[in-house]
């Protein structure tokens, strides 16, 4: 009989051991994304108050650049740059 019920907790540390290595990645992921998107937020914020263009600050905008990371702000500044070259034709 103990060794009934040492077998079942060790299945159950098994199977939350297993749970917490699944979720596990996917909230490193998110926090990584969710700390990218607030500096790009700051350095967005950054760049329209210094005055050199202005990009809006907005739930796509600040997902772009937490998901793209660098590439996500040349992205916005070069689609900034075509729309302002658009306007001037």
């Amino acid at each position: 009989m103990d060794y009934n019920i040492g077998i079942i907790y060790l299945g159950v540390i098994c199977i939350i051991l297993i749970i917490c290595k699944v979720f596990i990645k996917p909230i490193k992921v998110l926090i990584k994304i969710l700390a990218k998107s607030i500096i790009g937020g700051i350095f967005l914020y950054i760049v329209n108050h210094i005055g050199i263009m202005q990009i809006g600050i907005n739930l796509f905008t600040i997902l772009s650049i937490g998901i793209l990371g660098i590439p996500g702000v040349v992205m916005l500044v070069a689609t900034r740059v075509c729309l302002n070259h658009v306007k001037m034709i």
